[in-house]
């Protein structure tokens, strides 16, 4: 079987067909043939990942000439003989040609189909009753991340019952005061980089090394003793102890640790935890992948002078990525830009973007001008409204991102 693709910089458009009908070979017709040479290399590790290897031929042809075009075209229904056209991408003029030519070549055997990745859905396009019903395909984050030419490496987290009641407890804790929450992470986060503990769920340092690290002076008046006994009364801190400029401490487990030593880690895990809980109106999971500190390399090749950006979550729903940006302290308007940029590169015109900044008010001057920007961005913000929001609100937001 021969399909042929008109290439598109939504790497999505490109590899609906191959990861639903797994044709023998992908004619990629475009105009620039080293766009389109960068980007078969990054659909076929997606597709040799899964087993799948499709030969990819690829033709240049100027979309401005139609007589060209069609000329172009006419070469490859010939060479290849019977073929499938997805029309799903590309410039308008190949679809025009395209049109020319299936009239011309009723002896041939042409079908045409498109995806709309958006409804999952795949129509026929020429009349014939194909293609048959089959199911919608299914990226992972990972492979969607290279299918646009990155790489990616994310969190590795032991989920478990266990971590996701823990994660709960602690956002009860954290959602009370965000402020007082982000003051004591600081600390404990200051104290961790200077750690001369041995045992990987303990933290000593001596308080002057986290002073200078933290760059604030910390003393008893500065640490939250309240927030540390509630801690320690729920197990999630063993023991801790202030003495002799030495601050001592000791978590229930690694986990627990990470989620206390990393500023925003709470609230990051909340929308992680959302993000796998989400299920629709019949039961079933939205999100076919959901992945938590998602760090990703532009160009999925090693380098001094590599472009890296991390997401807190990220998540699929079929074909459609969605970057989530969680912010549980002071967010500026760069953190709009950052997300905008990374969700475009790779996600194109599907990408959906959320920013979750638990200490925003909307409601206040910098608010209104942060909230009209994110909307001109096509930016969902979730203000200081989710620290009030039940657990079911909470999900039904995340149900809701992949198609706003």
């Amino acid at each position: 079987m021969t399909y042929i693709e008109f290439f598109d910089k939504n790497a999505t458009d490109n590899i609906c067909a191959c990861l639903t009908q797994r044709p023998e070979r992908v004619v990629m017709v475009g105009r620039d043939g080293k766009e389109m040479q960068r980007s078969v290399a990054s659909l076929k590790r997606v597709l040799n990942g899964r087993g799948l290897k499709t030969e990819f031929i690829i033709r240049t042809v100027n979309p401005n000439n139609l007589s060209t075009v069609v000329s172009r075209l006419e070469e490859i229904v010939e060479q290849y003989g019977d073929c499938v056209v997805d029309l799903t991408g590309g410039y308008d003029l190949y679809l025009v040609a395209l049109g020319i030519v299936f009239n011309k070549r009723v002896d041939k055997k042409i079908e045409l189909i498109r995806f709309n990745v958006q409804s999952e859905r795949v129509y026929d396009c020429d009349g014939n009753g194909y293609p048959k019903l089959f199911d919608f395909p299914k990226l992972r984050v990972d492979e969607n991340i290279t299918a646009y030419g990155g790489e990616a490496v994310w969190t590795k987290w032991n989920d478990s019952e266990e971590l996701f009641a823990d994660i709960e407890a602690l956002w009860s804790i954290c959602r009370r005061d965000v402020k007082k929450w982000n003051n004591l992470i600081a600390i404990l986060e200051g104290a961790e980089q200077v750690s001369e503990a041995d045992k990987p769920v303990e933290t000593v340092a001596r308080v002057s090394a986290m002073s200078a690290v933290t760059e604030r002076l910390i003393t008893k008046s500065t640490i939250d003793f309240a927030i540390l006994d509630e801690l320690r009364e729920k197990g999630f801190v063993r023991e801790y102890s202030y003495k002799d400029g030495t601050f001592r401490i000791k978590y229930k487990g690694a986990q627990v640790k990470r989620c206390l030593t990393k500023a925003g880690q709470v609230l990051e895990m909340k929308a992680y935890l959302s993000a796998i809980r989400a299920t629709d109106e019949a039961g079933e999971r939205v999100y076919n992948d959901v992945k938590n500190g998602v760090c990703i390399d532009w160009d999925g090749r090693d380098g001094e002078n590599d472009t890296e950006n991390e997401i807190d979550v990220m998540m699929m729903h079929g074909l459609i990525p969605v970057f989530v940006s969680c912010k549980n302290g002071f967010v500026s308007m760069d953190e709009l830009y950052k997300l905008n940029t990374v969700a475009q590169r790779f996600g194109g015109t599907y990408a959906k973007k959320v920013l979750i900044a638990s200490a925003l008010d909307l409601n206040g001057s910098f608010g209104r001008s942060f909230k009209m920007r994110a909307d001109d961005m096509g930016i969902k913000v979730i203000a200081n409204e989710i620290v009030n929001m039940t657990d079911e609100e909470i999900n039904r937001k995340f149900r809701s991102f992949w198609n706003n």
